[in-house]
């Protein structure tokens, strides 16, 4: 039997904003050491050896970023069209991988990609019990973690008998609890957090999910699931399947995790930005983006305590420690734009960063694109360009003139020209692109066509 693990990475990580964004999730923020958190558990898989086939299941917005983290990844990649939780990600993904394979049945493991691990050994160890009781038990298992605080954001297990070594059965699962219930859990050795780390037989459990969900049944093969997509419930997996099935088993993990839901949960596990800190009398944490590495800037607290500083180019946070799950009221007064662009974006092409704005006046922006890409076939309803060549060169195309591009060359795109850049060379090209007009917004471009599937 094909052993599978799939890393779920279609989150969006809105917790995190403002160093999260909708274009730009947790997954795949390089905050820990240079790595995303993708990057981060790929790894970890790949170093156990232990499956024959390791796949990501995400959004297709997102698949140049999965691309740019995960280079030998090649074509292992399940792209949904929507975002629609855990339970279509995980059945979605089964059929896609299966399909691909030419293979009836499988093992699956699904992992998230945006946890934290802090112990490895004990991460493999558990790991490699999963694979064990895949092959002795026909059940759907979940890996608990021993909690080490009263967290009021985490789900929970409650454990049952004894099943073998480190496996129970699942006397329940618990939603978010109230504080009281969180520390009365903790004292407790039989409640566990839900890591969202499951197994299962796919043959096993596709069974087992339409016995308890009747009227899912017609979801039982890819095509219906592709094209009904819209009709199968926006759910996780918890709800629609855990809590209804008998045959769940948890399997107690011992190897400290955290699905970094927060601010608090960063600084946890890690000691960010301490050198650019001058703290006199203060107890301060500071989480930066990581392209905050543009400015030398330091930044110096004088007698204030028990805050969070989260510094982005376009957004400041100053939240006090313990209240950052407040967020989602300050996503209510931020502008769509906002909630899906950092002012540094990544794009299929390269990247490009903002450097100065002036609302509805004029945009700076500095644009970089990757050797042997291009932009997509575009125009604009309400801003004009102007562009100074620094590095590369390719071909500009405004409105079916061509024009090479060099460094020194200076270029306007007047407001409704239809237009596309080359980048035919092996080196970066780079531009420095001034908008002026009545509405300077990232979702004024309109495609023609495009290289990578957006228009």
């Amino acid at each position: 039997m094909y052993n599978i693990a799939v890393i779920l990475a279609g989150g969006f990580g809105t917790r995190l904003f403002p160093l999260s964004r909708i274009n730009y999730p947790k997954q795949f923020l390089r905050i820990f050491g240079g790595k995303s958190l993708l990057q981060i558990t790929y790894e970890r898989l790949k170093n156990l050896k232990i499956f024959d086939e390791i796949w990501v299941c995400a959004n297709k917005k997102h698949l140049y970023l999965i691309r740019r983290d995960l280079q030998d990844i090649c074509h292992r990649i399940v792209l949904e069209e929507k975002s629609k939780n855990t339970a279509y990600a995980f059945l979605y993904s089964a059929f896609k991988i299966l399909n691909n394979l030419d293979l009836d049945d499988s093992n699956f493991i699904f992992f998230p990609s945006d946890h934290f691990i802090l112990n490895d050994n004990g991460f493999d160890v558990s790991v490699r019990d999963l694979i064990v009781f895949l092959g002795k038990y026909q059940k759907t298992f979940v890996v608990g973690v021993k909690p080490t605080f009263p967290s009021t954001e985490y789900g929970y297990i409650k454990k049952g008998d004894n099943v073998d070594g480190s496996l129970f059965t699942v006397d329940r699962f618990i939603e978010k609890p109230n504080k009281s219930r969180a520390r009365y859990y903790l004292k407790k050795s039989c409640y566990l957090w839900n890591s969202g780390i499951y197994a299962f037989n796919f043959g096993f459990f596709l069974n087992d999910l339409f016995f308890v969900n009747p009227d899912l049944e017609t979801f039982s093969n890819l095509e219906v699931l592709e094209v009904k997509i819209d009709s199968f419930p926006n759910i996780s997996i918890d709800y629609l399947y855990s809590q209804k099935s008998s045959n769940l088993a948890v399997l107690e993990g011992n190897f400290g995790w955290s699905d970094l839901g927060s601010f608090e949960e960063i600084i946890k596990v890690s000691n960010l930005n301490k050198e650019k800190v001058i703290q006199i009398d203060s107890n301060i944490d500071l989480v930066l983006d990581e392209f905050e590495d543009f400015h030398d800037k330091k930044y110096c607290f004088i007698d204030v305590d028990d805050l969070i500083i989260v510094d982005t180019n376009d957004f400041q946070l100053v939240s006090k420690k313990g209240k950052t799950q407040k967020i989602s009221k300050v996503l209510e007064n931020v502008s769509k734009e906002q909630r899906k662009y950092n002012s540094f974006d990544f794009r299929p092409w390269g990247y490009y960063r903002e450097i100065e704005k002036s609302k509805n006046k004029y945009r700076i922006k500095n644009i970089v694109i990757y050797p042997f890409q291009e932009l997509s076939l575009q125009y604009h309803n309400h801003r004009d360009e102007y562009w100074i060549v620094v590095n590369g060169r390719g071909k500009l195309i405004i409105d079916n003139t061509f024009m090479d591009i060099l460094p020194g060359k200076f270029f306007h795109i007047p407001k409704g020209s239809i237009h596309k850049v080359i980048n035919d060379s092996n080196e970066n090209m780079e531009i420095i692109e001034v908008q002026f007009g009545d509405i300077l917004s990232e979702d004024d471009i309109i495609r023609i066509n495009d290289k990578y599937d957006r228009v």
